[in-house]
């Protein structure tokens, strides 16, 4: 009872900071906020951990595809901290402070990504086991490619992220980089399905 109330404060700090963190970026940045994999996957885990959280007020087991959703989100955030970490910190003047520590960027980059996976291994109910679940876990990731591929493709969006500008790399660079960040984020979710079994 005590683990499942702790669980509980830390969803709930997570979904403030979802809140605070996405209303900060869409103040600054307007619609322009859905171009970026961060806010996506932010918005993600938004509505996975406010899905939980109803499920819980209603004294409900979470359903399977609330389950889903918890890990397709913390994948999600945890790619998002890692590309900011091993990639996007050389290409920001200020480096990690600016991309972890200010702004939005404090929670979106850093502090919903640790919360998402804490909540994830903290609650034990949040049990995947079916095959169906391990093929589904990198869904957001792939369509995020597929439209960021397409449209800046027909140049409707510049990037937002250096992999992203087609017209500026070999293609085999792209094709590398979707199979890098796509089969990345299969692979840590498969992770995370094993670490919380």
């Amino acid at each position: 009872m005590k683990q499942k109330r702790i669980v509980l404060i830390f969803e709930v700090i997570l979904l403030i900071g979802e809140v605070i963190g996405l209303s900060i970026a869409a103040y600054n940045s307007g619609w322009i906020m859905f171009e970026y994999y961060t806010n996506d996957s932010n918005i993600l885990s938004l509505v996975s951990s406010g899905l939980l959280l109803w499920s819980y007020k209603k004294k409900k087991q979470p359903d399977i595809n609330i389950i889903r959703l918890k890990y397709m989100s913390s994948a999600a955030l945890s790619l998002t901290f890692l590309v900011v970490v091993l990639i996007l910190r050389t290409t920001v003047p200020g480096g990690l402070r600016v991309l972890l520590f200010s702004g939005s960027m404090f929670y979106l980059h850093f502090l919903c990504p640790i919360l998402c996976v804490i909540t994830l291994f903290l609650n034990s109910d949040l049990m995947l086991n079916d095959q169906t679940s391990r093929w589904l876990m990198s869904l957001p990731t792939l369509l995020y490619g597929i439209v960021a591929i397409l449209c800046n493709a027909l140049y409707l969006w510049y990037g937002p992220y250096p992999f992203l500008h087609i017209y500026e790399q070999p293609l085999i660079a792209s094709i590398l980089w979707t199979a890098v960040l796509v089969g990345g984020a299969w692979l840590y979710s498969l992770f995370l399905i094993r670490m919380h079994r």
